[in-house]
Protein backbone atom coordinates (compact mmCIF):
# COMPACT_ATOMS: atom_id res chain seq x y z
CA UNK A 1 0.00 0.00 0.00
CA UNK A 2 1.37 3.39 -0.99
CA UNK A 3 2.13 5.88 1.75
CA UNK A 4 1.30 8.80 -0.51
CA UNK A 5 -2.13 10.28 -1.08
CA UNK A 6 -3.73 11.11 -4.41
CA UNK A 7 -3.91 14.91 -4.71
CA UNK A 8 -7.22 15.04 -6.62
CA UNK A 9 -10.02 12.54 -7.12
CA UNK A 10 -11.27 11.42 -10.53
CA UNK A 11 -13.83 14.19 -10.92
CA UNK A 12 -11.41 16.84 -9.73
CA UNK A 13 -8.87 15.53 -12.23
CA UNK A 14 -11.43 15.91 -15.01
CA UNK A 15 -12.12 19.44 -13.82
CA UNK A 16 -8.42 20.24 -13.69
CA UNK A 17 -7.93 19.15 -17.28
CA UNK A 18 -10.78 21.38 -18.39
CA UNK A 19 -9.37 24.36 -16.50
CA UNK A 20 -5.92 23.72 -17.93
CA UNK A 21 -7.36 23.70 -21.45
CA UNK A 22 -9.01 27.06 -20.83
CA UNK A 23 -5.89 28.43 -19.16
CA UNK A 24 -3.74 27.81 -22.21
CA UNK A 25 -5.95 30.18 -24.18
CA UNK A 26 -5.93 32.98 -21.62
CA UNK A 27 -2.45 32.39 -20.16
CA UNK A 28 -3.72 31.60 -16.68
CA UNK A 29 -1.78 29.75 -14.03
CA UNK A 30 -3.75 27.03 -12.24
CA UNK A 31 -3.05 25.74 -8.74
CA UNK A 32 -4.61 22.84 -6.87
CA UNK A 33 -5.51 22.59 -3.17
CA UNK A 34 -4.35 26.07 -2.17
CA UNK A 35 -5.04 27.04 1.44
CA UNK A 36 -7.42 29.97 1.89
CA UNK A 37 -4.98 31.69 4.25
CA UNK A 38 -2.36 31.67 1.47
CA UNK A 39 -4.73 33.56 -0.84
CA UNK A 40 -6.68 35.89 1.44
CA UNK A 41 -5.09 38.58 3.63
CA UNK A 42 -6.71 37.36 6.84
CA UNK A 43 -4.17 38.85 9.29
CA UNK A 44 -5.51 42.09 10.67
CA UNK A 45 -8.64 41.79 8.55
CA UNK A 46 -11.03 41.77 11.48
CA UNK A 47 -12.77 38.53 10.51
CA UNK A 48 -14.25 36.41 13.29
CA UNK A 49 -12.08 33.77 14.93
CA UNK A 50 -14.05 30.85 13.45
CA UNK A 51 -13.46 32.21 9.94
CA UNK A 52 -9.80 32.86 10.70
CA UNK A 53 -9.37 29.27 11.90
CA UNK A 54 -11.32 27.95 8.92
CA UNK A 55 -9.03 29.84 6.53
CA UNK A 56 -5.99 28.20 8.07
CA UNK A 57 -7.40 24.69 7.70
CA UNK A 58 -9.34 24.83 4.43
CA UNK A 59 -8.33 25.02 0.78
CA UNK A 60 -9.68 25.93 -2.63
CA UNK A 61 -10.01 23.03 -5.05
CA UNK A 62 -8.54 25.20 -7.80
CA UNK A 63 -7.10 28.69 -7.84
CA UNK A 64 -6.70 30.52 -11.15
CA UNK A 65 -4.08 33.29 -11.28
CA UNK A 66 -2.86 35.70 -13.92
CA UNK A 67 0.66 35.70 -15.36
CA UNK A 68 1.89 37.79 -12.40
CA UNK A 69 0.56 35.11 -10.00
CA UNK A 70 -2.25 37.29 -8.63
CA UNK A 71 -5.50 35.39 -7.97
CA UNK A 72 -8.27 35.90 -10.52
CA UNK A 73 -10.88 33.47 -9.21
CA UNK A 74 -11.33 30.16 -7.43
CA UNK A 75 -13.22 27.08 -8.59
CA UNK A 76 -14.87 24.51 -6.34
CA UNK A 77 -16.09 21.16 -7.63
CA UNK A 78 -19.23 20.30 -5.68
CA UNK A 79 -19.76 16.55 -5.65
CA UNK A 80 -22.53 14.60 -3.86
CA UNK A 81 -20.94 15.14 -0.43
CA UNK A 82 -21.62 18.87 -0.70
CA UNK A 83 -25.28 18.12 -0.03
CA UNK A 84 -24.44 16.91 3.47
CA UNK A 85 -25.15 19.36 6.29
CA UNK A 86 -21.60 19.67 7.64
CA UNK A 87 -20.22 20.27 4.15
CA UNK A 88 -22.93 22.83 3.41
CA UNK A 89 -21.81 24.80 6.47
CA UNK A 90 -18.21 24.69 5.28
CA UNK A 91 -19.26 25.85 1.82
CA UNK A 92 -21.16 28.76 3.34
CA UNK A 93 -18.07 29.85 5.26
CA UNK A 94 -15.98 29.69 2.12
CA UNK A 95 -18.60 31.67 0.20
CA UNK A 96 -18.66 34.31 2.93
CA UNK A 97 -14.89 34.66 2.94
CA UNK A 98 -14.70 34.96 -0.85
CA UNK A 99 -17.32 37.68 -0.77
CA UNK A 100 -15.55 39.44 2.11
CA UNK A 101 -12.21 39.48 0.26
CA UNK A 102 -13.65 40.06 -3.23
CA UNK A 103 -12.41 36.80 -4.72
CA UNK A 104 -14.77 35.50 -7.43
CA UNK A 105 -15.81 31.90 -6.88
CA UNK A 106 -17.33 29.41 -9.31
CA UNK A 107 -19.04 26.33 -7.92
CA UNK A 108 -19.39 23.69 -10.61
CA UNK A 109 -20.71 20.16 -11.04
CA UNK A 110 -20.39 17.45 -13.67
CA UNK A 111 -22.80 19.21 -16.03
CA UNK A 112 -20.45 22.20 -16.22
CA UNK A 113 -17.83 19.98 -17.87
CA UNK A 114 -19.95 18.39 -20.61
CA UNK A 115 -18.88 19.62 -24.05
CA UNK A 116 -22.42 19.80 -25.41
CA UNK A 117 -22.88 23.54 -25.84
CA UNK A 118 -21.45 24.49 -29.25
CA UNK A 119 -18.79 21.83 -28.61
CA UNK A 120 -17.79 23.60 -25.40
CA UNK A 121 -18.54 23.21 -21.71
CA UNK A 122 -20.48 25.60 -19.50
CA UNK A 123 -17.26 26.32 -17.65
CA UNK A 124 -15.66 27.39 -20.93
CA UNK A 125 -18.74 29.50 -21.74
CA UNK A 126 -18.59 31.35 -18.42
CA UNK A 127 -14.88 32.08 -18.43
CA UNK A 128 -14.69 33.08 -22.10
CA UNK A 129 -17.72 35.36 -21.67
CA UNK A 130 -16.06 36.93 -18.63
CA UNK A 131 -12.91 37.62 -20.66
CA UNK A 132 -15.01 39.18 -23.42
CA UNK A 133 -16.81 41.29 -20.84
CA UNK A 134 -13.52 42.70 -19.56
CA UNK A 135 -12.57 43.73 -23.09
CA UNK A 136 -16.05 45.18 -23.67
CA UNK A 137 -15.88 47.36 -20.55
CA UNK A 138 -12.35 48.50 -21.43
CA UNK A 139 -13.60 49.54 -24.88
CA UNK A 140 -16.44 51.48 -23.24
CA UNK A 141 -13.94 53.28 -21.02
CA UNK A 142 -11.88 54.18 -24.09
CA UNK A 143 -14.98 55.49 -25.87
CA UNK A 144 -14.98 52.79 -28.54
CA UNK A 145 -18.38 51.44 -27.42
CA UNK A 146 -21.31 53.61 -26.20
CA UNK A 147 -21.38 53.66 -22.41
CA UNK A 148 -25.10 52.81 -22.32
CA UNK A 149 -24.73 49.66 -24.44
CA UNK A 150 -25.23 46.44 -22.47
CA UNK A 151 -22.85 43.51 -22.72
CA UNK A 152 -24.46 40.38 -24.16
CA UNK A 153 -22.04 37.59 -25.15
CA UNK A 154 -24.82 35.71 -26.96
CA UNK A 155 -25.16 38.44 -29.58
CA UNK A 156 -21.47 39.00 -30.24
CA UNK A 157 -20.12 38.06 -33.67
CA UNK A 158 -16.76 36.33 -34.06
CA UNK A 159 -14.69 35.44 -37.11
CA UNK A 160 -15.24 31.92 -38.39
CA UNK A 161 -17.03 29.71 -40.89
CA UNK A 162 -19.44 27.65 -38.75
CA UNK A 163 -22.29 28.85 -36.55
CA UNK A 164 -20.36 27.62 -33.52
CA UNK A 165 -17.36 29.75 -34.51
CA UNK A 166 -19.37 32.87 -35.40
CA UNK A 167 -21.69 32.68 -32.35
CA UNK A 168 -19.85 30.55 -29.76
CA UNK A 169 -21.99 31.80 -26.88
CA UNK A 170 -25.34 31.49 -28.68
CA UNK A 171 -25.73 27.87 -27.67
CA UNK A 172 -29.46 27.75 -28.45
CA UNK A 173 -29.04 28.98 -32.04
CA UNK A 174 -28.93 25.57 -33.72
CA UNK A 175 -31.82 24.20 -31.62
CA UNK A 176 -33.94 27.24 -32.56
CA UNK A 177 -33.09 26.90 -36.24
CA UNK A 178 -34.01 23.22 -36.06
CA UNK A 179 -37.34 23.99 -34.38
CA UNK A 180 -38.10 26.49 -37.15
CA UNK A 181 -37.28 23.82 -39.74
CA UNK A 182 -39.57 21.33 -38.00
CA UNK A 183 -42.37 23.88 -38.23
CA UNK A 184 -41.75 24.51 -41.92
CA UNK A 185 -41.87 20.78 -42.66
CA UNK A 186 -45.16 20.41 -40.78
CA UNK A 187 -43.83 18.47 -37.80
CA UNK A 188 -44.67 21.25 -35.34
CA UNK A 189 -47.71 23.57 -35.24
CA UNK A 190 -45.59 26.54 -34.09
CA UNK A 191 -42.12 27.86 -34.86
CA UNK A 192 -41.24 29.27 -31.47
CA UNK A 193 -40.93 28.35 -27.81
CA UNK A 194 -42.11 30.28 -24.75
CA UNK A 195 -40.36 30.62 -21.42
CA UNK A 196 -40.74 32.26 -18.04
CA UNK A 197 -37.96 32.71 -15.51
CA UNK A 198 -37.90 33.45 -11.79
CA UNK A 199 -35.43 34.01 -8.96
CA UNK A 200 -35.69 32.48 -5.51
CA UNK A 201 -34.65 33.93 -2.14
CA UNK A 202 -31.04 32.83 -2.73
CA UNK A 203 -31.08 34.58 -6.15
CA UNK A 204 -30.88 31.27 -7.98
CA UNK A 205 -32.42 31.15 -11.46
CA UNK A 206 -35.49 29.00 -12.02
CA UNK A 207 -37.58 28.66 -15.14
CA UNK A 208 -39.84 26.78 -17.52
CA UNK A 209 -39.78 26.65 -21.30
CA UNK A 210 -42.41 24.98 -23.45
CA UNK A 211 -43.58 24.48 -27.02
CA UNK A 212 -46.92 23.46 -28.55
CA UNK A 213 -47.04 20.11 -30.31
CA UNK A 214 -49.77 18.25 -32.19
CA UNK A 215 -52.94 17.19 -30.43
CA UNK A 216 -53.28 20.31 -28.30
CA UNK A 217 -50.44 19.23 -26.03
CA UNK A 218 -47.14 20.80 -25.03
CA UNK A 219 -43.63 19.61 -24.31
CA UNK A 220 -41.94 21.50 -21.50
CA UNK A 221 -38.80 21.54 -19.42
CA UNK A 222 -38.22 22.97 -15.95
CA UNK A 223 -34.74 23.73 -14.68
CA UNK A 224 -32.73 25.79 -12.22
CA UNK A 225 -29.25 27.29 -12.00
CA UNK A 226 -27.55 28.37 -8.82
CA UNK A 227 -26.28 31.88 -8.24
CA UNK A 228 -22.54 32.22 -8.71
CA UNK A 229 -20.23 34.59 -6.86
CA UNK A 230 -18.77 35.62 -10.18
CA UNK A 231 -18.80 39.06 -11.89
CA UNK A 232 -20.85 37.98 -14.89
CA UNK A 233 -24.61 38.05 -15.44
CA UNK A 234 -25.70 34.47 -16.13
CA UNK A 235 -29.39 35.03 -16.82
CA UNK A 236 -28.84 34.84 -20.58
CA UNK A 237 -26.93 31.59 -20.21
CA UNK A 238 -29.77 30.11 -18.17
CA UNK A 239 -32.31 30.96 -20.87
CA UNK A 240 -30.03 29.41 -23.49
CA UNK A 241 -29.75 26.22 -21.42
CA UNK A 242 -33.53 26.05 -21.09
CA UNK A 243 -33.91 26.08 -24.88
CA UNK A 244 -31.19 23.46 -25.40
CA UNK A 245 -32.82 21.19 -22.80
CA UNK A 246 -36.28 21.69 -24.28
CA UNK A 247 -35.00 20.84 -27.75
CA UNK A 248 -33.55 17.57 -26.42
CA UNK A 249 -36.88 16.66 -24.83
CA UNK A 250 -38.76 17.68 -27.98
CA UNK A 251 -36.59 15.35 -30.08
CA UNK A 252 -37.41 12.52 -27.69
CA UNK A 253 -41.12 13.26 -28.06
CA UNK A 254 -40.97 13.33 -31.86
CA UNK A 255 -39.10 10.02 -31.90
CA UNK A 256 -41.17 8.16 -29.30
CA UNK A 257 -44.45 10.06 -28.88
CA UNK A 258 -43.78 10.26 -25.13
CA UNK A 259 -43.30 13.32 -22.96
CA UNK A 260 -46.13 15.67 -23.92
CA UNK A 261 -48.66 16.97 -21.40
CA UNK A 262 -51.81 19.09 -21.39
CA UNK A 263 -51.20 22.88 -21.39
CA UNK A 264 -52.93 23.05 -18.02
CA UNK A 265 -49.99 21.23 -16.45
CA UNK A 266 -47.66 24.04 -17.45
CA UNK A 267 -50.15 26.71 -16.38
CA UNK A 268 -50.47 25.16 -12.92
CA UNK A 269 -46.73 24.87 -12.51
CA UNK A 270 -46.21 28.47 -13.63
CA UNK A 271 -48.76 29.61 -11.07
CA UNK A 272 -46.89 27.74 -8.34
CA UNK A 273 -43.56 29.24 -9.34
CA UNK A 274 -45.03 32.74 -9.56
CA UNK A 275 -46.47 32.43 -6.05
CA UNK A 276 -43.24 31.09 -4.57
CA UNK A 277 -40.55 33.07 -6.42
CA UNK A 278 -39.95 36.49 -7.96
CA UNK A 279 -40.79 36.79 -11.65
CA UNK A 280 -37.73 37.88 -13.63
CA UNK A 281 -38.75 37.67 -17.28
CA UNK A 282 -40.49 35.97 -20.18
CA UNK A 283 -39.34 35.18 -23.68
CA UNK A 284 -40.82 34.00 -26.95
CA UNK A 285 -38.52 33.07 -29.77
Amino acid sequence: MTKLKRIVNRQEEKTLREIQEISRKYEYNVYVKIRLADVLHIDGSGIESEYYSFSLKSHFDFLVCDMRQYPLFAIEFDGPTHLEHHQTLRDQKKDTLCERFNLPLLRIKNNHLLKKYNKASLLQWIISAWELQKGFYAAQTDGQIPIDEDFDPVMLWHSGKTLEEIHPHWIALRPRLHIEKLHKTGQLPVRHTCSMTFTDEQENNRGIEWIDVEGGQVVYIESAMRKQQFPLYLGELFREILTVSLHEKLMHFLETGNGAVAPENVSCRLKELNEKYTFSGSFTG
